[in-house]
Formats: structure tokens, C-alpha cells, sequence
């Protein structure tokens, strides 16, 4: 059961390629600013490396949100096409759920870890998400929510995160003076940023092999108001 994940929610996007819980490949990009100009080299990439077809895919996975309004546009845009094309399920993921659930694979994080990802959602802000750890599996952390996904300052990001949390995330590594400077007591700042799409389409083939996919609506979850509709401070 192959399935693509995509994810153009921040500044590195990827694209991967999973069947039977293992990574067949992936690829993505550091500080691209036109996710649309390679995201779809990216799929015809990955599916040659993975030596298979489109027509091979089952479902596809991709970042719903939080993120930036135009990738996150993008990349549903994109994984709606070839959904649509190829007749197969689309699962829109939390950017923030699969950050977890990356950072806690990255990391090895024990059963019980909360994780806590940041994602860059400018001017001083960042998009956080409270996770724990509740499984572990060979090529995945799983991962359950603690509360809402919320929009806060940089300097707050950290408030009434437990001791001994596992921290990242683009919005983390973008304000690590202040995430570094209130840290909760035992906590782990995780210094690389991994990218998402093989969380997303783990994710994704979990949810398929327990027929949740199919019927499912998939729409952005921006947590704020996109720019245009939100008035700048003068």
C-alpha cells in the first residue's frame, strides 16, 4: 500500500514515499521559496527512486495546518490533483502532529515524552502543539494531543510545557535565544528540523489500513486568519 506524503507547510519542504511502514524514499528542500516550483519534480523523484507509479499509490498525505498560507495552498492544491487524478484518498495531517511525531522518532523519545513543536508563524509568533508519546514502533512515534493547537508569542511559546519535554521545530530553531532561555527544567531542545512528509504519510498509511481515509474532508487549518484578513499593527 504506497503512500505519498507532501508537505509545503514551511520553509523545508519534502515529499516521501512509504509503503508497509518503511520510507522507500524522500526528498526535500532547504529555504525554498517557491514550493510550487518543486514540488511536483519532487513526486516524479521520489516514485523513480521508489521505482514505482503513480498509478502504484493508494492514498496521499499532506500538511494541513498550521503553516504558511501560500505553501500550505500549495501543497493542497497539489495532493488534491493527484488525488483526484489517480481516484485514491487525500488525508490532511496537522503540520504540527506529524512535527511531533517526527521529532519524537528523531529523538528515540520514551513512551510517556511530551513533545513540544513550534512552527514559525511570523512576527514574533509561534504555531505550538502539546504532544505525548504513546507508542513505539520500528519507523514511528506515535503520538497523542495534549489541548489545542494554538498561535502564541515566541517568548511565551514555552509556558506550562512540562519538565523533561522534547522541544523543535522550524518556529523553535527560529527563536532559540528565547525557546533556549525558557526551557522547562530537564527539557531537550532538539537542534535539527526534520522534515515531515514520512511522519505524514506513516500517518496516512495507518489510517487507510483502518479504513479511516475514505469520505474524509480535507480543508486548511490556519488557527488564525489568513494575511490578507488580519490587520496589521501600525
Amino acid at each position: 500500500m504506497p503512500v505519498l506524503g507532501l508537505d509545503t507547510a514551511g520553509s523545508l519542504g519534502s515529499v516521501a514515499l512509504i509503503s508497509r511502514g518503511r520510507v522507500l524514499s524522500q526528498v526535500h528542500d532547504q529555504g525554498n521559496s517557491s514550493h510550487s516550483a518543486a514540488i511536483l519534480g519532487s513526486v516524479e523523484r521520489v516514485l523513480a527512486e521508489g521505482r514505482l507509479r503513480a498509478s502504484d499509490l493508494t492514498a496521499i498525505a499532506v500538511t494541513s495546518g498550521p503553516g504558511a498560507f501560500t505553501g500550505l495552498r500549495v501543497g493542497m492544491a497539489t495532493a488534491k490533483g493527484i488525488a483526484l487524478s489517480l481516484g485514491i484518498p487525500l488525508a490532511g495531517i496537522s503540520t504540527l502532529r506529524a512535527l511531533a511525531e517526527a521529532l519524537a522518532t528523531d529523538a528515540a523519545a520514551p513512551v510517556g515524552t511530551c513533545i513540544c513543536g513550534l512552527l514559525r508563524a511570523g512576527r514574533g509568533q509561534v504555531y505550538r502543539g502539546i504532544f505525548v508519546v504513546i507508542s513505539r514502533r520500528e519507523a514511528r512515534h506515535v503520538v497523542a494531543a495534549e489541548g489545542d493547537e494554538s498561535l502564541r508569542e515566541a517568548r511565551a511559546a514555552l509556558h506550562g510545557v512540562a519538565a523533561g519535554a522534547l522541544v523543535g521545530g522550524e518556529g523553535a530553531d527560529r527563536h532559540n535565544g528565547l525557546v533556549l532561555a525558557h526551557l522547562p527544567p530537564d527539557a531537550r531542545f532538539s537542534t535539527r528540523v526534520p522534515p515531515l512528509a514520512p511522519s505524514l504519510a506513516l500517518i496516512a498509511e495507518e489510517m487507510e489500513a483502518a479504513g479511516d481515509l475514505h469520505g474524509r474532508a480535507v480543508a486548511p487549518n490556519y488557527v488564525r486568519e489568513s494575511e490578507h484578513r488580519v490587520p496589521r499593527e501600525r
